[in-house]
């Protein structure tokens, strides 16, 4: 279902408001770089956080004023490190100074020594930066000879800086107008200033920064985008590894264009899909430079499962057991647009609807999400659902890669690491498109060979029993899993030699 179609009228909102703040910062980071042209673009680096607390502004704003208000544990919820914002801040005002800003992080007396020892008596040695932590690729890398660095701080200089921040109050200006919020854009503003503020340093030099290499993971994190920016300037290699054994690369999501397709010089993916982003109709996987370079590796968990085998046909959905694989519940980290678009409230409804449209379901809890959520027991959980006597459903914490054997079929609603590791599998899958994720269009075609595919608004679900029945008797495909989670051209190949071998060519 293509983001245009009928969502519920929630999600789609949440959607577009998120949308729009993503076209602002687009349209501001170009001028930055057109009337300033620093070497530090305030816009670049700091675009995912902006996102994260305008975002979460306007997804709580839209929230209380729907019909998913949260319940009062979690409207009363104190936030007061980043993302900031919490409901009390949208219902009653926000003020900047309750917040608690940045706090320099500091390296381990342990990973200091570790690389104080790595570069002992051979100065010449290769230095290889890292922020990505893989205990057998840095023992490969020592026994090869090269040096480790730890890299930790969260700390920059920019350029140009007072400039730039005029473009930011414009920013906000415009975002509020856009959406609609009558509110002064004043309080707004000095927070986000104040968390720029918070890791500015006009003493820190880029040249302290003598990494030959730098290896990274997710360029949602700050520190990855700090030590990226820097190397840019630099000219050193970048090497973002991505995780989830495939699914980054099959969503056309902006935080996949201006995070992992921006500032990597390379990016270290999993199938050859994500070769093809650049000639796919893709809406929101514009770099904010010149996209990386890609390259393919295989899931180790993913080979070690997949058998090419045919995919199970359903004949009796009821004497099958299910396995329900929800997302985790975000409240006040939720996010947008799409991953986390979804009102909290709206999303447990949803589920209830699942567990009582299976006869014999496991829930797989996801293991992340709110400390909130995190602290609901499974017993709490599963009395939230209010399920049918006539239904046998349990909930398990297990690891997904050790249980996934559990059950005869899967159902999801979104698109993770558990999905790509199920599609592995000869074992069928029911997919609710709910609007949590936003494929690329061959991503969205592959899925549906290896799924039956229901479009359906969470909220107006009535019909389900009768639909998920289409899938007896069909037949699916697993392409999805030899281009987004396997490089088919050489299967031997376990990832972390990959890695290495990647950076030993560019040192």
């Amino acid at each position: 279902m293509p983001f245009d179609s009928t969502y519920n009228q929630y999600i789609r909102k949440d959607n577009e408001d998120c949308i729009t703040i993503y076209n602002l910062l687009n349209k501001y980071f170009l001028a930055i770089e057109k009337s300033i042209a620093p070497k530090i673009n305030i816009i670049s680096i700091y675009f995912d956080d902006i996102m994260k607390i305008m975002g979460g502004y306007v997804m709580k704003y839209n929230e209380i004023n729907s019909p998913y208000n949260p319940p009062e544990d979690i409207y009363s919820y104190k936030v007061s490190h980043f993302p900031y914002i919490d409901y009390v801040d949208i219902k009653k005002g926000l003020d900047p100074n309750d917040k608690i800003y940045n706090k320099s992080k500091n390296i381990s007396f342990k990973r200091r020594l570790f690389s104080q020892f790595s570069h002992l008596n051979n100065r010449k040695r290769k230095k290889v930066g890292i922020t990505y932590g893989n205990r057998k690729l840095i023992i490969q890398l020592l026994r090869s000879g090269f040096g480790i660095d730890f890299l930790y701080k969260e700390d920059i200089n920019i350029d140009h800086f007072n400039k730039q921040i005029t473009y930011i109050n414009l920013l906000i200006e415009e975002v509020l107008a856009e959406i609609n919020i009558p509110i002064s854009p004043e309080p707004i503003i000095n927070l986000i200033i104040n968390h720029i503020n918070s890791f500015l340093d006009d003493n820190y030099d880029s040249g302290d920064l003598e990494s030959d290499i730098i290896i990274a993971g997710s360029m949602s994190e700050r520190v990855n985008i700090f030590y990226g920016t820097i190397s840019r300037i630099k000219h050193i290699p970048f090497i973002s590894v991505s995780h989830g054994e495939g699914d980054q690369i099959m969503m056309d999501e902006p935080r996949f264009g201006y995070g992992e397709r921006s500032i990597p010089t390379i990016l270290f993916g999993y199938g050859k899909g994500g070769a093809d982003i650049n000639s796919n109709n893709s809406k929101y996987l514009n770099s904010l430079y010149l996209p990386p370079l890609y390259v393919s590796s295989n899931s180790d968990i993913i080979n070690n499962i997949y058998k090419n085998e045919s995919i199970n046909i359903v004949n009796d959905l009821d004497s099958m057991i299910w396995m329900y694989v929800p997302d985790s519940l975000l409240y006040h980290q939720r996010r947008g647009p799409f991953g986390g678009n979804i009102p909290d409230q709206l999303y447990i409804d949803w589920g209830r609807t699942i567990c009582n449209s299976f006869k014999s379901l496991i829930i797989k809890r996801h293991p992340k999400g709110h400390k909130l959520f995190r602290n609901k027991s499974n017993q709490d959980i599963l009395l939230s659902m209010n399920i049918s006597k006539d239904n046998n459903v349990r909930i398990i914490s297990d690891n997904f890669s050790y249980s996934y054997n559990q059950c005869d079929g899967y159902i999801f609603d979104h698109i993770s690491t558990a999905f790509m590791i199920a599609s592995a599998t000869n074992k069928p899958i029911i997919y609710f498109n709910i609007g949590k994720r936003n494929l690329t269009i061959e991503a969205e075609r592959i899925v549906k060979k290896r799924c039956l595919w229901i479009d359906i608004d969470p909220n107006n679900s009535s019909e389900i029993k009768e639909r998920v029945r289409g899938i007896q008797g069909m037949s699916f495909s697993s392409d999805l899993t030899e281009k987004y989670s396997l490089d088919v051209e050489d299967l031997n190949m376990l990832r972390n030699q990959k890695l290495y071998n990647l950076i030993a060519s560019k040192v």
